[in-house]
């Protein structure tokens, strides 16, 4: 039986702060990294930036899946697969 998580409401101007938490945070990994040209780093650091703010906190409209969807979303309008 899987445990039932209670997810946190934020009012709009905490999500909008935690969303810029994130995006800096992003920018700051991706500025700063020393790697060289692969493209499962990126993803390394990204999924560090938003796994360090939403990682275990279960707020709603900031869960991993939703992640995930976006990034799967914007990637197929760009590849040509999206339906």
């Amino acid at each position: 039986m899987s445990k039932k998580v209670k997810l946190v409401e934020q009012t709009d101007e905490e999500n909008n702060h935690l969303f810029h938490k994130i995006k800096a945070e992003i920018i700051n990994q991706l500025t700063s990294c020393d790697y060289n040209g692969h493209i499962d780093d990126i993803g390394n650091l990204v999924g560090i930036a938003v796994g360090r703010h939403i990682g275990n906190k279960n707020i709603w409209a900031f869960e991993k899946d939703d992640f995930l969807s976006g990034f799967d979303h914007g990637y197929s309008l760009e590849d040509g697969t999206h339906g």
